[in-house]
């Protein structure tokens, strides 16, 4: 839910930001150059992670936390078995 989460909020700031350097280049402001090239980095960071987060919300899925549970399980059942002999 988290990556989701984290996916909207770069949306929703990409769009802030676009916003804001939009607003600057057509009221004209002094230094409207620099916001346009700090959108440009925010929307590229945020595009990429965008892209990465995705392949990451299968990491998620209740059959990948059932893979770790029964690894787990297998350890502990291993580590008991080297104690009680």
């Amino acid at each position: 839910m988290t990556r989701v989460a984290n996916i909207l909020i770069n949306l929703y700031g990409t769009r802030v930001v676009l916003s804001r350097a939009s607003r600057s280049v057509h009221v004209g402001l002094r230094n409207h150059d620099h916001e346009v090239l700090l959108a440009n980095i925010f929307c590229t960071e945020a595009y990429h992670q965008n892209l990465f987060t995705p392949s990451q919300l299968d990491k998620d899925s209740p059959e990948y936390s059932n893979e770790l549970i029964k690894k787990v399980s297998q350890q502990v059942l291993e580590k008991q078995a080297d104690w009680t002999s």
